[in-house]
């Protein structure tokens, strides 16, 4: 694995992390119940709730991929291609 550095700021969330699991650990139960997630987290790092929200949306965004337009003749062969695949492994069988 490769060493990377780590700013600061980050190093600060490590430690804020850190300290509210020791914290629990400490107090043998959840400071927060598990289903309650973006609170939890916003409780570990020091950041607000909806920070936590915006940053999860932003993760969730993925570029959409484009529909392949197939015309009869590609469609007539990837049909085939299952069929015959099919009717190898229904022998096998």
């Amino acid at each position: 694995m490769e060493r990377k550095v780590i700013k600061s700021e980050c190093r600060k969330m490590i430690l804020k992390v850190k300290e509210f699991c020791e914290l629990e650990s400490k107090n043998k139960e959840l400071l927060i119940p598990l289903k309650n997630v973006q609170m939890r987290i916003a409780a570990m790092t020091g950041v607000f709730v909806k920070k936590v929200s915006r940053i999860t949306k932003e993760g969730k965004n993925r570029p959409q991929t484009k529909k392949v337009d197939l015309d009869n003749f590609e469609l007539s062969a990837i049909r085939q291609k299952i069929h015959f695949t099919w009717l190898r492994k229904s022998y096998i069988r």
